[in-house]
């Protein structure tokens, strides 16, 4: 008997063993992305919804990355006080936007739900689920495992025949040749939430952009229904209905946005009972963008033009649809975030020597600094004073360092400089998490002027004449710039 009961445990022991492994090999493989690693972090989009207490958020926003650009729920709460959430993500197809609809209400019981129906139009016709594999695992993978999302899973392989249930659960088939190319994000658990599931796009600006004011109905083309999409944004809108949440369905503006889309959108809404905004109409365009070459909103637009469009979603809910204000901890412990990317993007945007190194003597950054050709001819003054109140002591006197090489790194409150002939140097920073390696050589040396500036093996410098800038966030762990100012010359130019 004691023979017995000593192998059913040593069989439960190594049950356990091997299922503990096999989990821990599953999420070690499986690919993550986190803000360090990729522009569209899902990974720690999910996470963070996941470390929200429960019930405390009142509007949830669905949709692809316009609507992961343009939702910024921070920028909401700063505003209104209302606490949303944005579980969008790259290509989100509608069929995946609603599983994460119900995903979410095992946890959160919202007022209101946005959905961006940019992807109730057929975007990806080779698909059955509108869009790619990759993008449907990065939006279904971090989901805990549930009834939703074997629900989820499964629906998702009923519709793609090429996509198979096993793979979903044993992610390690899937992704088994990403042990070779592991890296810190796959071994550490992060937890990181402070944009909210929001990120700012690169900066950009459309000329040939034209708001909809009126529609040429004779100019319409019929849109081929996709019974799949609609089908699915039904589900949305019962499911919304079922538990008492107001659906409104926003359209962002966009470049190619036609008759066609339009008419199809507005029909669609009408047809089911769902409300909407069409951002493209000049009524609510002109209201989000009145200088559209500094405020961007078209597409993923830039960080001015995403606040706008948010301030507009934020007025729209606190005054349309009385989603009550409220004083939650844990938006007011992320107000720092918003005002950093802010800053981040003021760095990148600015032109004027002096006023750079004011807004980047921060000890978020790690400052990179690394001279081509001539950096010292014709340096101002008050540039000279700034770079040493960041904590760089060289001497530029014009005398001293006429065509001379010359490196400068500060990170973590170290400062590391080195001048004179040709530069090589190779350091690490953030606590020896990442690498650098900087050349710098002069007017008159070996092989000609040249800079460059490697970060985790990528080239930044942008190697003209004068000094090359490199900057580092190191809470973002991301390059949030890469710039050169011609200090040789007399304009001190931003290339």
């Amino acid at each position: 008997m004691k023979e017995n009961v000593k192998k059913i445990l040593l069989s439960v022991l190594f049950l356990c063993i091997l299922t503990s492994s096999l989990y821990y090999v599953n999420w070690l493989l499986r690919p993550k992305y986190y803000s360090s690693n990729s522009p569209w972090p899902s990974t720690e989009t999910y996470n963070g919804f996941y470390n929200m207490k429960k019930n405390t958020v009142d509007v949830l926003f669905l949709g692809s990355s316009v609507a992961v650009n343009n939702f910024c729920p921070q920028k909401i709460y700063n505003d209104y006080g209302i606490r949303s959430y944005n579980l969008g993500s790259e290509q989100q197809s509608i069929i995946l936007s609603y599983f994460w609809l119900e995903e979410a209400l095992r946890f959160q019981k919202p007022k209101v739900v946005v959905l961006e129906g940019r992807f109730l139009y057929n975007w990806h016709p080779e698909s059955p689920l509108n869009t790619t594999e990759g993008l449907t695992r990065k939006c279904i993978d971090p989901m805990h495992l549930s009834l939703v999302k074997m629900e989820a899973i499964d629906t998702i392989c009923k519709i793609d025949k090429k996509q198979t249930i096993l793979s979903y659960y044993l992610t390690n088939f899937r992704f088994h040749t990403r042990w070779k190319g592991l890296n810190e994000s796959d071994f550490v658990k992060k937890n990181q939430s402070i944009q909210k599931g929001w990120l700012f796009g690169k900066d950009g600006f459309y000329k040939n952009y034209k708001p909809i004011t009126t529609v040429n109905f004779s100019k319409v083309k019929p849109i081929e229904k996709e019974k799949v999409m609609e089908e699915y944004f039904v589900k949305i809108r019962d499911l919304c209905k079922k538990n008492e949440i107001k659906l409104i369905t926003v359209i962002t503006p966009q470049r190619g946005y036609d008759d066609s889309k339009y008419v199809f959108h507005k029909e669609l809404c009408r047809k089911h009972g769902v409300d909407r905004v069409d951002l493209n109409e000049e009524i609510y365009y002109r209201q989000i963008c009145k200088n559209p070459t500094v405020e961007n909103v078209l597409n993923h637009g830039n960080f001015r033009g995403n606040m706008k469009i948010s301030a507009f979603i934020g007025k729209l809910l606190h005054d349309k649809y009385k989603v009550k204000s409220f004083k939650d901890i844990q938006f007011e412990n992320t107000k720092f975030a918003l005002n950093n990317i802010e800053k981040n993007y003021k760095v990148s945007d600015t032109k004027d020597i002096d006023n750079y190194l004011r807004l980047i003597k921060d000890d978020r950054y790690t400052i990179i600094v690394s001279a081509k050709d001539d950096a010292a001819n014709n340096m101002k003054n008050s540039s000279k004073l700034l770079l040493k109140e960041i904590g760089f002591k060289q001497n530029w006197d014009r005398k001293t360092m006429f065509r001379k090489s010359y490196i400068g790194v500060k990170t973590n409150g170290e400062i590391y400089e080195y001048s004179g002939g040709p530069l090589n140097k190779a350091g690490r920073f953030r606590n020896k998490n990442d690498g650098y390696r900087i050349k710098s050589s002069g007017y008159k040396d070996l092989g000609g002027a040249k800079s460059s500036i490697l970060v985790k093996g990528r080239e930044y410098s942008k190697n003209s004449r004068g000094l090359n800038f490199v900057i580092y966030d190191n809470e973002l762990q991301m390059v949030i710039d890469s710039v050169c100012f011609d200090t040789c010359g007399n304009s001190q130019a931003k290339r």
